[in-house]
């Protein structure tokens, strides 16, 4: 009896855990399966190679309903993200370490709908516009040889 009086408490802090965690690997970061969590609505491709094999895509459309885009080198470690829909992904999650040089370097200009950030280790190139909310960020050292930017979308 007292185990079914737990239960919604119980069902009501796992999914409180389950929403708390991250949906990949951050940026610079190695990718793992197992990392997802369930903010992960649904993926789309994942673990798609490039036809060249230097990379891999992992695919997913979070619980807002924006993709995300998870671009792996061949040794696992995330080199690029990008996202594109109608909410802002949670930026401190897909940017990992670089979170704090990016808000360094937006907060000094660009305005609400546009952020950026262009230098030797970090781009991230981030714009909102009527809902609308998509962007790139990539570590330039790490883009494996014969990639190229437009190549990740």
């Amino acid at each position: 009896m007292a185990i079914i009086r737990l239960y919604p408490a119980l069902a009501l802090l796992f999914g409180a855990m389950l929403l708390c965690n991250s949906a990949g690997a951050a940026l610079g970061e190695r990718l793992s399966p197992e990392a997802r969590g369930s903010t992960v609505q649904r993926a789309v491709q994942p673990g798609l190679r490039s036809s060249s094999g230097a990379y891999s895509l992992n695919e997913y459309v979070n619980a807002a309903g924006t993709t995300i885009r998870e671009y792996a080198g061949a040794d696992g470690t995330v080199f690029a993200v990008s996202w594109d829909g109608p909410a802002k992904p949670n930026l401190r999650t897909l940017l990992g370490a670089h979170f704090a040089e990016f808000t360094k370097a937006a907060s000094s200009g660009g305005g609400h709908h546009r952020a950026s950030v262009d230098n030797d280790r970090l781009v991230v190139r981030s714009t909102a516009h009527a809902r609308n909310f998509s962007g790139l960020a990539y570590l330039p050292s790490a883009v494996p040889e014969g990639i190229t930017v437009e190549d990740l979308q």
